[in-house]
């Protein structure tokens, strides 16, 4: 290709490489080789590289890990956690680090560099480490850093989880690869699960994302006594139950805070933050055990006196996907000639308040009003059948509706809270105080930002106001809203239910309730 004459030229220019992504990323890396003068070393296996593509001399450094992205196809990129950081954002973020100018500094998965070029720009001294698995991710990396000065000897192709020699640096700066273990594209295959549990035991079990692992390796073994480290992580490391050990051993090594958050969408895919990591002794057992409160920001910090949970009223349990497919296998929209048991997805559930009928919800990949399912084996129905609580999860604020008649059936990821006092309990979930507890504990293990997500367990574990009047009128008043003509009259119980709920439970702050 001719050489182009801006950075975003060069980027429209770029050869397609949906049929031939490996060989347009060599030819790529051997044209940055040619014009850089750096080493290219291809990895085994590759494609006979095209002809090779011209990159400026004159071209800013920034633009060729960009270059190396838009190569990447959107499923590679996916399946790989490799995500380009943008420059004001890679800058913006080793800002955060400190003042103090490190003489080493690490990137353990580095990508197309950024975080090195702009640890570059503001530590000129410093001397660069950075890892990564893929070669001509560490081949971009090495030229990027030539274009600035940069020496590149301390960047190689290594496992940045696994290495067994990395040394501990000043500062740890990154974006490692978010690999969600629930993904099939993303998931471990058995090689590497049994690598990783090598290296970090029981910590790198069941649904513990690869980023978590990377921030457990930083706090762990690349740290320097006093260092500090800034890396970007998925927000639901910070609540997700998975990662509770890893929370735990990352606690009792580095302080942990949240100096940044995604609230551009930079990170296409799921809510992303930036923590930061001070390296420091004698951290007591017991300080890592939920991050969750660093994300809460605007949420009252609610203090409540000891007392009962919900699971002192209730047992929970919640349905995985199976269920989900063995109900999208039976469901029907309901008409005068097929006739079923409704079906309940979240969308339906709203605070006291059943939309089925009423309203669209999307399930099983179709659109439905009157979801009903037909044939469904009785043992199943009978253990979801029942006067219940149903509590919806990816919600804004906690969502508790009471199944009084037991004729509804719930659907994956509605949590069903069985006991024999659902008002007093549906008045206790629906409250302001639950719903801020629910957020310190739990905030970012949501899809969706400023949505919480809880386990059956965790439900659970909310608190429930002391016995008296006050719950009772409370109680009261959640059968009241179920049974409201209109949303207005519905809306004007639920918050005289919250504001009961908070004075039984001491609180009694308004502006806790306008939250």
């Amino acid at each position: 290709m001719s050489r182009p004459t801006s950075e975003a030229a060069f980027l429209r220019g770029l050869p397609d490489v949906a049929a031939a992504p490996r060989a347009v990323l060599r030819a790529v890396a051997d044209g940055v080789a040619r014009t850089t003068g750096a080493t290219y070393l291809p990895p085994q296996g590759w494609d006979t590289p095209a002809d090779g593509v011209d990159v400026p001399v004159d071209a800013s450094p920034w633009l060729l890990g960009q270059a190396r992205e838009v190569l990447h196809d959107s499923a590679v990129r996916s399946s790989l956690g490799a995500w380009f950081t943008p420059t004001a954002v890679a800058r913006e973020l080793v800002s955060m680090a400190g003042t103090t100018a490190p003489r080493t500094v690490m990137d353990p998965s580095c990508g197309g560099g950024a975080f090195l070029i702009a640890a570059h720009e503001r530590f000129p001294s410093a001397r660069l480490h950075g890892m990564d698995i893929d070669p001509v991710a560490v081949e971009t990396t090495r030229a990027a850093l030539q274009l600035t000065g940069a020496d590149d000897t301390g960047v190689r192709v290594t496992d940045g989880l696994t290495d067994p020699s990395p040394g501990r640096f000043d500062l740890v700066v990154g974006n490692p690869p978010f690999l969600s273990q629930l993904a099939r594209s993303t998931a471990r295959p058995a090689a590497r699960r049994r690598e990783l549990t090598d290296r970090f035991g029981a910590l790198a079990t069941r649904y513990v994302d690869e980023a978590a692992l990377f921030v457990l390796r930083t706090a762990r073994d690349l740290l320097a006594e006093g260092g500090v480290a800034v890396l970007v992580v998925p927000e639901a490391l910070l609540a997700a139950g998975d990662a509770a050990a890893v929370r735990e051993a990352v606690g009792q090594r580095c302080t942990v805070e949240v100096v940044w958050r995604d609230t551009r969408r930079v990170f296409p895919g799921t809510p992303t933050c930036a923590i930061r990591l001070r390296r420091t002794t004698g951290r007591p057992p017991g300080t890592g055990q939920s991050w969750a409160h660093l994300l809460a920001g605007e949420v009252p910090d609610v203090t409540v006196a000891p007392s009962r949970t919900v699971g002192d009223l209730a047992t929970a349990t919640a349905d995985f996907r199976e269920a989900y497919y063995l109900l999208a296998d039976h469901v029907h929209e309901q008409t005068d000639e097929e006739q079923g048991t409704p079906i309940v997805p979240v969308g339906l559930i709203d605070p006291a308040h059943l939309r089925w009928g009423r309203a669209e919800v999307r399930f099983a990949k179709r659109r439905w009003r009157r979801p009903v399912a037909v044939g469904l084996p009785q043992d199943f129905l009978d253990r979801r059948l029942g006067p219940k609580v149903l509590v919806a999860t990816q919600t804004k604020v906690l969502e508790a509706l009471v199944d009084a008649d037991g004729g509804l059936l719930p659907s994956t990821p509605a949590i069903t809270l069985r006991t024999d006092r659902p008002w007093h309990v549906a008045a206790a979930l629906t409250s302001p105080v639950a719903t801020a507890v629910a957020a310190r504990r739990h905030a970012g293990a949501a899809r969706t930002r400023g949505a919480l997500k809880l386990s059956a367990r965790q439900v659970l574990q909310l608190p429930v106001p002391p016995e008296g009047e006050g719950w009772d009128a409370a109680a009261d008043t959640i059968r009241r809203a179920h049974a409201a003509a209109d949303a207005e009259e519905r809306r004007s119980l639920l918050l005289a239910c919250g504001q009961l709920v908070d004075a039984a439970h001491g609180v009694a702050d308004p502006a806790l309730t306008a939250w």
